[in-house]
């Protein structure tokens, strides 16, 4: 009697196994309603492939309507895209697999296209994010960009899997703890190694004050977010650099401080007084990067006056290709209150000349031309700068021969114009205190790559009067 139960429960455990595979078949196939309302084999995965198309199509719209040569690719994509699928709908219905095949090469084409213009387009924007990562981590900036091109060029391709399949796939979870352990160990890993070195802005430093000397130091800028970690980390560099062990920060004394305005109605606190010009009067920018480089707050940069405990001497720079500022006039301007100063500039092939916006309503370069009004500078990471700098070059920078600029600037007021010119020497890179700090550096924290010395020619140039006036 037993046995017979047991034997009448299987029959029905099985039966009830038989009937539910039975409901899944019925489930994944096509129901009559759908067959007689024309669906063919393979649409649902066209229409999800028709849906990644569509940002796509969002980006195409703006960038025809500005004019960009670039809409091409959006175009490219969309059409060789949306004649695969036309295709694939026409042949499904009498060869489905033919139908994937044309699917499948429609949206490869342009993905391989467009993945190689992403390639190339990080090539040249991983550089230039490892410049700019003083002011913001690049690691998750560079992180966006792979994600985002490895989501456009991939959601075509991937829009014939089953969703079901895919969504439950343990390679997928694999795939996603595998990104997790890797995250996890890069974090803890040092990013800089000989291969990739640590970028550092190295200059040898020599200032002149009205055409006297002044003050002569390193200027130690790190290009990443990690600021001057590293170097506080090596002993040997801390204990050579102590401005960048002790955090020691410059306060950009020859750039003038402009006492803030009164607080606003509300406000009880008044605002601390601002520097307009920055740090550029102070010293030598190679380019107008100080929002991005920052100031010498002594995390990501430091004026380092003594190296090893003896005061930084001028690196030699030869007499000839030294920095010069002569006025040779001055005269009435063509507004109402201002002057017009002739100057001559003389110094090596890279040269910078940097003057207060606020005082400046044009300038020249030449002595045939024009003075112009410079256009404003507004940096998104230095937003309360008010000034103007000029880069001037005229050669590679090996010549004995100085380089002369003949400069024509239109000044507003009376008062004497603050103005710095300096000058940039990429051929003496190799001074004692330059070659004391690279080998007091591992080699993954040593690119030299921005190791040189610069001048400051930093002057109140007088706007009143007609004689000739020199700084040197």
């Amino acid at each position: 009697a037993e046995s017979g139960k047991a034997g009448k429960a299987a029959s029905k455990a099985g039966k009830a196994a038989t009937e539910a595979k039975g409901a899944r078949l019925l489930a994944s196939a096509p129901s009559s309603a759908a067959v007689a309302a024309g669906a063919t084999p393979g649409e649902g995965s066209r229409r999800a492939a028709a849906a990644a198309l569509v940002p796509w199509l969002l980006a195409l719209l703006p960038m025809q309507a500005c004019g960009l040569g670039s809409a091409y690719l959006p175009a490219y994509y969309l059409g060789v895209n949306g004649a695969a699928l036309l295709g694939a709908a026409v042949v499904a219905v009498s060869s489905p697999a033919a139908a994937a095949a044309l699917q499948l090469c429609g949206a490869l084409l342009p993905t391989v296209h467009a993945a190689e213009l992403c390639r190339q387009l990080i090539a040249v924007l991983l550089p230039i994010t490892a410049r700019s990562g003083a002011v913001l981590p690049t690691d998750p900036l560079v992180a966006v960009v792979y994600a985002v091109t490895a989501v456009c060029t991939s959601s075509v391709l991937v829009a014939p899997l089953p969703r079901r399949v895919a969504a439950r796939s343990a390679g997928g979870l694999g795939l996603v703890a595998v990104c997790c352990v890797c995250f996890a160990l890069g974090s803890r890993a040092s990013p800089f190694t000989d291969a990739t070195p640590k970028r550092l802005v190295v200059q040898h430093i020599y200032r002149e004050l009205e055409g006297a000397p002044h003050s002569s130091g390193l200027w130690v800028s790190a290009f990443d977010f990690s600021g001057l970690r590293e170097l506080r980390e090596t002993p040997a560099a801390a204990a050579l650099l102590p401005a960048v062990a002790a955090r020691t920060p410059y306060a950009c004394d020859l750039d003038p401080l402009t006492p803030a305005p009164p607080p606003a109605a509300g406000r009880l606190l008044f605002d601390p007084p601002v520097r307009p010009t920055g740090c550029y009067l102070s010293l030598p920018f190679y380019f107008p990067l100080g929002g991005v480089l920052g100031t010498p707050d002594g995390q990501g940069a430091v004026f380092a006056t003594t190296v090893a405990g003896r005061s930084v001497k001028p690196p030699p720079i030869p007499q000839r290709k030294r920095v010069r500022i002569e006025r040779t006039g001055a005269a009435p301007g063509p507004e109402p209150g201002s002057r017009t100063l002739s100057l001559r500039v003389s110094g090596p092939s890279h040269m910078g000349v940097a003057a207060p916006e606020t005082r400046l309503l044009a300038w020249s370069f030449a002595a045939a031309e024009a003075p112009r009004p410079p256009v404003p500078r507004r940096s998104p990471f230095a937003p309360d700068e008010r000034l103007h700098f000029a880069f001037l070059t005229c050669g590679s920078g090996g010549g004995a021969e100085p380089c002369l600029w003949d400069l024509t600037l239109v000044v507003n007021g009376s008062a004497p114009l603050p103005l710095a010119v300096t000058g940039h020497y990429p051929d003496i890179a190799d001074t004692p205190e330059l070659e004391a700090l690279s080998e007091a550096l591992p080699t993954e924290l040593r690119a030299d790559w921005h190791w040189f010395s610069s001048m400051v020619q930093r002057v109140d140039l007088p706007v009143g009067g007609a004689e000739t006036v020199a700084y040197s």
